[in-house]
């Protein structure tokens, strides 16, 4: 297949009303094209985006700040004055230089809307028309026009990675253009965002939609994902496996206190689900189990460590289902990867079947306890498992701790190939796949003494 060279070429989801009428446009197609790339990065084709003048220019250029005026003028994308809402708003434009300080006392004493319009793409216009994929070729724009214009873009994150050239026709005629697709394409724009994240890195091959990574090579060669099964899961019972020693008895059965000590501490402000297990080893460990196991029972966790894990046959949902088939008429897995992030993530509600069909309902009752509970049958006594709310984001924040910090830079770094991340999935070539696989289990294996279920899949 032929590789998109965007050295020589770029491009643009353009209306093909908009790309029909370019000729009579004064604006260079190049400009139009970075203009319309600015509206849909602000979601201008679903709503008013607010962008202040400065922003334009000083984000994309003169030139683009005139194609966005006459696209206006011919109709294309309506304008409307506004006035910043929040002084957050107006804050963090003063604070990046996009209004100045004069600018901002004048908003805030409401004498002027700061030299900010709201734009939005005509829907009279998107109405008679589909979205189509522009290429602008280097060779018919200046020379030195190209090279100052794509010069102010840096890609922060940076990877040996390509898109063939049949990703454009994909592109031509979707209902739902998303910039990202081709701000990779072009080789600019991306990013890699890991601030606020819960130790998440957001980029842009990770952020688009799954269906068209497949249009992107490393090397020449297409990707192949490789994906943790049930991975927050895998995550929660790893880590309880890797501290069992101090917690379980004889039998290798889980004491109930130490794993609602376990969900306490994960929950606590500025903590991890590694240094929960930590805690809980050290507080268990010696004279505290003896103790603990007098008077709190025991609990089997065997079965669902060997699901969430590479021990079993088992998938960890179909197991849930069958914990669950005394309260729904007919459990699926599906239904259960449902109530099972609904109970990790402690969200409000629950799912429920009732004549047939799947229901929700917006207040906690007896069913998660229902399915939280395990009894031991050799002790009588039934205790409900709670450690999946040790916090959704502490668990999330565990996988992006191992996916970032350690399997990604092992697998690079052993196989001499670039990985790219998607959350719980590795991107590999596709003649690094099999190894990559065995790397990421030893690893994990490494970690925790129990490895994931890895499915790979093209």
């Amino acid at each position: 297949m032929t590789t998109f060279d965007p050295d020589t070429q770029q491009a643009f989801f353009l209306p093909s009303a908009v790309r029909n009428r370019l000729g009579e446009l004064e604006s260079d197609p190049l400009f139009v094209g970075l203009a319309f790339e600015l509206l849909l990065r602000k979601q201008a084709h679903r709503q008013f985006a607010a962008v202040p003048h400065s922003y334009i220019r000083r984000a994309y250029g003169r030139r683009v700040h005139e194609a966005m005026k006459e696209l206006c003028e011919y109709g294309f994308v309506q304008r409307r004055p506004y006035l910043a809402p929040t002084s957050e708003s107006v804050n963090w434009n003063w604070a990046n230089g996009y209004i100045t300080s004069k600018e901002k006392a004048a908003i805030e004493n409401g004498e002027r809307e700061g030299r900010c319009y709201s734009y939005k793409i005509d829907e009279h216009w998107m109405e008679r028309s589909e979205w189509v994929v522009h290429k602008v070729k280097k060779s018919d724009v200046h020379g030195n026009t190209w090279n100052r214009v794509f010069d102010t873009f840096k890609a922060e994150w940076d990877a040996e990675i390509e898109a063939d050239e049949s990703i454009i026709s994909a592109l031509n005629g979707v209902e739902d253009p998303d910039w990202r697709v081709l701000s990779l394409v072009n080789h600019r724009l991306t990013y890699n965002w890991q601030g606020d994240t819960i130790g998440r890195r957001y980029t842009t091959f990770n952020t688009m939609k799954s269906e068209y990574r497949q249009y992107f090579r490393v090397g020449g060669e297409r990707l192949v994902e490789l994906d943790l099964s049930s991975s927050v899961f895998y995550h929660l019972f790893a880590t309880l496996h890797s501290v069992r020693d101090a917690i379980t008895n004889a039998h290798g059965y889980f004491s109930y206190g130490a794993l609602r000590f376990f969900a306490c501490e994960a929950k606590k402000r500025d903590s991890s689900l590694r240094a929960a297990a930590d805690r809980t080893h050290h507080y268990y460990d010696g004279t505290k189990k003896s103790t603990d196991y007098r008077y709190n029972g025991y609990i089997d966790l065997s079965p669902f460590i060997d699901a969430a894990t590479d021990r079993s046959d088992t998938d960890f949902y179909e197991l849930l289902a069958e914990y669950m088939s005394d309260i729904y008429e007919h459990p699926t897995r599906e239904l259960a990867k449902t109530q099972a992030n609904c109970w990790v993530n402690q969200d409000d509600y629950v799912t429920y079947e009732r004549g047939g069909e799947t229901k929700t309902n917006w207040k906690r009752h007896h069913l998660q306890r229902k399915i939280t509970t395990f009894q031991h049958k050799g002790s009588g006594i039934d205790t409900t498992f709670r450690p999946m709310e040790a916090d959704g984001v502490n668990l999330m924040e565990e996988e992006a701790r191992m996916m970032l910090g350690k399997v990604q830079p092992e697998v690079e770094d052993r196989l001499g190939t670039t990985a790219l991340t998607c959350h719980d999935a590795l991107y590999v070539p596709a003649s690094k796949a099999k190894d990559a696989k065995r790397v990421m289990k030893e690893v994990y294996n490494d970690e925790y003494g129990v490895a994931p279920d890895i499915a790979v899949e093209a």
